[in-house]
């Protein structure tokens, strides 16, 4: 049976598409092993740095939650942080069981166990961090409560001593030694308020206890009060019991001391560990990340592998198909060549040429459709010819239209900007406007604060002055009443006076009696002359205290005057500020008046900006739109333009057809 020229090359793509298959099966399976080699390189390689990246994540969070529960103070808050870090304790743990899981190989396993050797290593001086903290808190409140103690203690004592030395400080003697007594103590107090870290302690217990004891001795023997002195050895007791005591105040800084240091120590150590096992992780990944590059290098050689072998099958092929091609062609040269001279002709415009190949195969038929086609072609372009004629001049009429349209919209968009630039000059010069309003609200607003302020000042003033007029008032009042009674004293002395007088005559009189009784009426006579001494003292002193009461008298109308003349000056005052006050209110209502205008303005301000931003918003919208026709209408002409042009080709073109 004799095949086709069709049937023979579909044959020979066939076997070329038989050819592809197995290079591609070729191809299939040796991408496969990659992916399976690649599969397996991530799968480790990621395994392993994913645990070294959590091991290294989690001592790091484990260290940050030690640090966090070290920083911690309260006692009520360490429980919470101790569970955080539990928490990463077990997740540690849980990477220690599943380590079979990410690590292939020995190697692996041993720097992994390295790893988690140091881990554990860290958590064992965690916890003992951790208890040692705990106690160092819970000693820290201990000693908070005792600073308090001693605190209330240091003052009840000081009390005490302070009596002590006033007791003794009827003679000198004894009050230097009650000094000698207290200073001791009292200086050892506060080198106890002042305890610092490197404080040492032991001295200071061996102070206070030598210094209390010398205390005792030398209160026995020193002379006062008992009730004093036992007061004071009462404060002595208790400063011993509270600070000497086996659960007193120095051995509990004590204690804070060795804590501290402890803690300290632990910390540096934990921080060593954490450093050792971020190390031994890096060796860890490095170890990874060589096993992952050894592995890669193992595909890329059965990558070459694959590839050389793809590479001897595609050579196989393209030969085979070298000859496939080869036999076909030869066979289907001809006739290709007789429709390719009849095409050739076509193509430059020649219709007239025939292939006239009358044959029964593929080709045959090809040819008589090719005459058919050219047939065809040759009635087909006598009517485009036509038709040509009558698409220029419609084209040119469409360019012409199209171009006036675009001078109308060109002019309607300058229009248009003009109007926008407008308006946007109009809305500057209205936010310029309403920020002026503004300023001037807020100046008004200032001055009406100032105004209230400078009202609220004199009304102030006014109650002052008042009070200074009512109190100048009730001056003048007392102030003529102290006139009053020196007048009234004044009369008292004029009764004391006439008193005087008599004395004095009741005296004459007696003396002269005595003259006439002689000798029996001596001592009469004596006791008639000092009656009359005292007669004459008394209105002596009467007229010294005249004089004196009639200058307070003078001083007394010359208060009262200056006492008036201030009243009546305050009471001026009171009205000019009074004055000063209703002028206040007219500015108050003024700058009330102006801020209400000012609001007015702003509002209106508003409102006109708001109108040019709408009246904007519109010629931006108008303006978009001109210059979207514009656009379109440049668009149009330009189309008008290159149908014009095409429908001229089109004419050219068809012109070159010989029919």
């Amino acid at each position: 049976m004799t095949l086709s020229i069709v049937q023979r090359t579909i044959l020979g793509f066939c076997v070329m598409f038989a050819m592809l298959l197995g290079i591609a099966g070729i191809g299939y399976f040796n991408n496969q092993n990659m992916k399976h080699s690649i599969d397996e390189i991530t799968n480790v390689s990621s395994k392993m740095v994913n645990a070294a990246s959590q091991l290294q994540s989690g001592i790091l969070e484990s260290r940050l939650r030690l640090l966090e529960y070290r920083t911690t103070l309260s006692s009520n808050q360490l429980a919470q942080v101790k569970a955080a870090f539990d928490e990463k304790k077990v997740s540690l743990e849980k990477a220690k069981q599943d380590k079979h899981t990410y690590t292939p190989t020995t190697d692996s396993l041993r720097l992994i166990d390295d790893v988690l050797n140091t881990t554990e290593e860290f958590f064992g001086i965690a916890d003992q961090v951790i208890s040692d903290h705990k106690r160092l808190v819970i000693l820290n409140e201990k000693i908070t409560q005792l600073n308090y103690e001693f605190v209330r203690l240091e003052d009840t004592y000081q009390w005490a001593a302070n009596l002590l030395l006033q007791k003794a400080s009827v003679k000198r003697s004894l009050y230097n030694r009650a000094e000698l007594i207290t200073s001791g103590i009292t200086r050892d107090l506060k080198n106890i308020r002042r305890v610092t870290p490197e404080t040492d302690l032991v001295e200071i217990r061996k102070v206070l206890t030598k210094d209390i004891e010398i205390a005792n001795q030398r209160l026995a023997i020193i002379n006062i009060d008992d009730e004093v002195k036992l007061r004071f050895i009462k404060n002595l007791n208790r400063i011993s019991v509270l600070v000497l005591n086996k659960e007193g105040l120095l051995n509990a800084l004590d204690k804070q001391q060795h804590l501290q240091q402890e803690t300290a120590r632990l910390d540096r150590l934990s921080y060593e560990k954490v450093v050792k096992s971020q190390n031994k992780i890096q060796e860890y990944k490095r170890y990874a990340q060589n096993i992952s590059q050894l592995n890669v290098e193992e595909a890329e050689e059965a990558s070459g592998k694959a590839t050389l072998i793809s590479a001897v099958v595609t050579l196989l092929s393209l030969v085979l198909a070298i000859v496939i091609a080869a036999k076909i062609s030869l066979q289907i040269h001809s006739p290709l060549k007789k429709i390719n001279n009849v095409l050739n002709q076509m193509t430059n415009g020649d219709m007239t040429l025939r292939t006239n190949h009358n044959t029964s195969c593929e080709f045959g038929e090809v040819s008589r459709y090719v005459d058919h086609l050219a047939d065809v072609m040759t009635s087909l372009l006598k009517q485009i010819n036509e038709g040509s004629h009558k698409l220029v001049s419609e084209a040119n009429k469409a360019s012409e239209i199209s171009s006036r349209a675009m001078n109308r919209v060109e002019d309607q968009k300058m229009r248009t900007d003009n109007v926008a630039a407008s308006i946007a000059e109009m809305e500057l010069s209205a936010q310029e406007i309403a920020r002026n309003g503004d300023s001037a609200l807020n100046i008004s607003t200032k001055a009406e604060d100032a105004a209230a302020e400078g009202r609220s000042q004199v009304n102030t003033t006014i109650d002052l002055t008042q009070s200074l007029a009512e109190n100048i008032e009730g001056a003048v009042e007392i102030t003529e009443n102290l006139a009053k009674y020196s007048n009234e004293i004044g009369d008292i002395l004029d009764v004391i006076r006439d008193i005087s007088e008599q004395t004095n005559l009741l005296a004459l009189n007696a003396a002269i009696e005595a003259a006439r009784a002689g000798e029996h009426g001596r001592g009469f006579a004596v006791v008639a002359d000092e009656v009359r001494g005292l007669a004459d003292r008394s209105g002596k002193s009467v007229e010294e205290i005249r004089k004196m009461i009639e200058n307070v008298q003078a001083s007394v109308t010359a208060s009262v005057s200056v006492m008036n003349s201030s009243h009546a000056q305050t009471q001026d005052c009171v009205i000019q500020t009074k004055k000063t006050e209703q002028a206040f209110d007219i500015i108050h209502e003024q700058l009330q008046q102006v801020q209400g205008m000012s609001q007015q303005i702003a509002t209106a301000t508003e409102e006109q900006i708001a109108v040019c931003k709408d009246v904007a918003e519109n010629i931006s919208n108008i303006s978009e739109v001109a210059f979207d026709a514009e656009k379109e209408a440049r668009q149009s002409s330009e189309s008008s333009e290159i149908l014009t042009l095409m429908a001229s080709d089109q004419e050219a073109l068809i012109s070159k057809f010989k029919v």
